[in-house]
């Protein structure tokens, strides 16, 4: 959120969630907590409003005979707290969750996949929802929210790069280019130009 207060986030080699803060000169790690029981896994994008609001997700699991779970934890300035994150109605393999983008402290939206189905949530300043996606193959990677009502979101559905507009309402697909490949991250400095 400025130049002298950047987060990371990933896993260390053993699997584990890690945080990097960076205060204009040094790196320094933010111990990251999982969910009781769970055998691996951990944040794969983050979103910071300011300093001391962030919210990072991913996944986790279980165990290695159990699905992916999503993942949702929030900074605070301090420390990072384990968020509630609900399954999808219907859910019947792995829920991924790839990258987040808030415009806003009370409005953040994750994208990521619901088995080989892309799946979308929204924050609200307290709660985690599953927001209403059409049914379609794919997979989110990224998302760039530049209001609560302009997002945009890249990923692939099959072979074909896709991205999905966020109106505030619904989502609607495009396939920017007709080769095949994969979109894995997305900037948007206005409703109008992403890149």
């Amino acid at each position: 959120p400025t130049v002298t207060d950047c987060t990371a986030v990933g896993e260390t080699g053993e699997l584990g969630p890690m945080g990097e803060q960076w205060d204009g000169t040094s790196w320094t790690r933010q111990p990251m907590p999982l969910p009781a029981y769970v055998t691996n896994g951990g944040p794969e994008g983050v979103s910071c409003i300011s300093p001391t609001d962030c919210i990072a997700v991913g996944s986790y699991y279980l165990s290695e005979q159990h699905n992916a779970l999503p993942l949702a934890e929030q900074w605070d300035g301090t420390s990072w707290t384990i968020q509630t994150v609900p399954m999808p109605v219907g859910a019947t393999g792995d829920v991924v969750l790839n990258g987040v983008s808030c415009p806003a402290a009370t409005d953040c939206v994750a994208v990521g996949a619901n088995a080989a189905d892309p799946v979308m949530y929204q924050w609200n300043g307290s709660a985690w929802a599953v927001q209403a996606t059409p049914k379609r193959e794919g997979e989110l990677n990224s998302v760039s929210c530049v209001s609560p009502a302009a997002c945009t979101a890249v990923g692939i559905s099959t072979t074909k790069a896709v991205a999905e507009q966020w109106n505030g309402t619904t989502w609607t697909r495009t396939e920017p280019t007709s080769a095949d490949g994969v979109l894995s991250g997305v900037s948007c400095a206005t409703a109008t130009s992403c890149f």
